[in-house]
């Protein structure tokens, strides 16, 4: 069907042109488009050409960013420690095991969703993985891939096995990839990636518990971004202390076994952990939905909603929260009926500090907004960071090509004062040499543009 909803017809032309799509798009991403379709179940559906630009979007960019991120890494491994990229190396490393088990996952649904025919489904694991691949794994570990050879070689093995597992589906892209990855691995003497077999599930173990620990970690990593969120506070800015509670000791192990990641991805100088709601003032806070309630109560409503808002224990809150209803004056109050939040009373505690609180059903976050001189200076140096960050993309230099930058700020200002200070960090972060100082008369600048950061003026050159 069109997108009209009509039946597709050659003299209305209510359909786009399948070469300008193909050309567009490409032939691969229309192919996982169609097989995510009804059509592979011999059931009409309606072509959309954004479903194949959604594809396209969630599927095979990502998966080229994954790819390309690799070859650079490799390259920039190579020139730094004058060695040439090994990928036989076996890691110990747990983020490497989780990734190699995710990857070993999505390998095994695969198998058993085409040995059913079910080639629809596929669609689905395959934006899952990528996101987890890139916005979880590579992101959390881009520190690694500059030096640690077990990072590279763990990114490698998971490009080639998702390279030969979808080479039936996406065919021209997987070739694309395996011949330029023969290129970075010399060991790959195999022509074809047509020419390998689909690699099997067993070849890797399934590591449950990595998984677990890092569906903690990723639980209260989604917390401290939403709650950022919240607050308009950028990740550039570190936040002095999060305390992570939760009534579950493995949960709270398992959070601390992935704690640096945690402090990285989110930029909290400490992190704690407790059972112990009460030691940080946070007591859970219930406000009734009298729109739902009231009907239902009647002559009850002033009663019972007066108990919710006063007069409820924390113990009949989290039986609440945890089993979804309690009883109060012979009625049955449940979650639905009920909006429950976490708040932090500091005053009830000797606590000192700016604190704030997010959650879910079962984890609190409260996290220490407090701020000095040093957190501030920090925040404004990655913001600096950022910017030549930004320059060097629009410029198109990859990782391992050199530049530097002219960073001029007003004398006295908080923007100066971080320059001098942290002028080594900036330089070592962004791969840039910096001069802290204007662009001397007669040197040309790829580009030189003026920000303000925080009310204060900032002149870069890129040269």
């Amino acid at each position: 069907m069109a997108a009209d909803g009509k039946k597709m017809s050659r003299s209305e032309r209510n359909y786009p042109d399948p070469t300008e799509v193909i050309h567009t798009y490409g032939a691969d991403a229309l192919r996982l488009y169609l097989i995510n379709s009804p059509a592979v179940r011999a059931k009409n559906f309606i072509f959309r050409e954004e479903g194949v630009r959604d594809v396209l979007k969630n599927v095979m960019l990502p998966w080229h960013n994954a790819y390309r991120y690799f070859v650079q890494s490799v390259h920039s491994y190579e020139e730094q420690t004058d060695k040439t990229f090994d990928p036989n190396n076996e890691s110990g490393n747990d983020m490497d095991n989780w990734i190699l088990s995710s990857t070993n996952t999505v390998v095994e649904f695969v198998h058993e969703e085409m040995a059913m025919y079910r080639l629809y489904s596929v669609v689905t694991s395959l934006t899952k993985f990528f996101d987890t691949l890139t916005n979880s794994y590579i992101r959390l570990n881009r520190q690694r891939f500059k030096s640690d050879l077990h990072a590279l070689t763990t990114l490698g093995k998971v490009l080639v096995i998702i390279v030969r597992l979808m080479a039936p589906i996406t065919p021209f892209f997987c070739e694309y990839l395996w011949k330029n990855l023969r290129n970075v691995v010399s060991s790959f003497v195999i022509e074809s990636v047509h020419y390998t077999s689909l690699p099997t599930a067993d070849t890797m173990p399934i590591g449950k518990s990595i998984e677990r620990r890092v569906k903690a970690m990723s639980s209260v990593i989604h917390l401290i971004r939403v709650w950022r969120d919240r607050k308009g506070l950028g990740v550039k800015y570190p936040v002095k202390e999060v305390v992570v509670i939760n009534g579950d000791q493995q949960f709270l192990d398992d959070v601390v076994s992935l704690e640096q990641y945690i402090l990285s991805e989110c930029n909290v100088k400490k992190l704690t952990v407790s059972q112990d709601k009460k030691k940080y003032g946070v007591e859970l806070k219930a406000k009734p939905n009298f729109r739902v309630l009231g009907p239902r109560l009647k002559g009850d409503q002033k009663k019972v909603g007066n108990y919710l808002k006063n007069e409820i224990t924390q113990e009949e809150l989290s039986m609440l929260l945890e089993e979804g209803s309690v009883h109060i004056h012979g009625h049955e109050i449940t979650t639905e009926e009920v909006a429950m939040t976490y708040k932090c009373d500091p005053s009830k505690v000797n606590l000192c500090g700016n604190f704030d609180v997010n959650s879910d059903n079962k984890t609190v976050i409260v996290a220490d907004r407090a701020e000095d001189e040093n957190l501030a200076q920090e925040g404004l140096a990655r913001e600096i960071i950022n910017r030549i960050q930004r320059l060097r993309k629009s410029e198109k230099l990859i990782v391992t090509q050199p530049a530097t930058v002219y960073c001029d700020a007003a004398e006295g200002t908080a923007l100066s004062t971080v320059l001098n200070k942290f002028q080594e960090t900036i330089s070592s972060a962004t791969g840039t040499s910096v001069v802290v100082g204007r662009l001397p008369a007669g040197v040309f600048a790829l580009i030189y543009l003026q920000y303000q950061i925080m009310k204060e003026a900032i002149k870069i050159a890129l040269v």
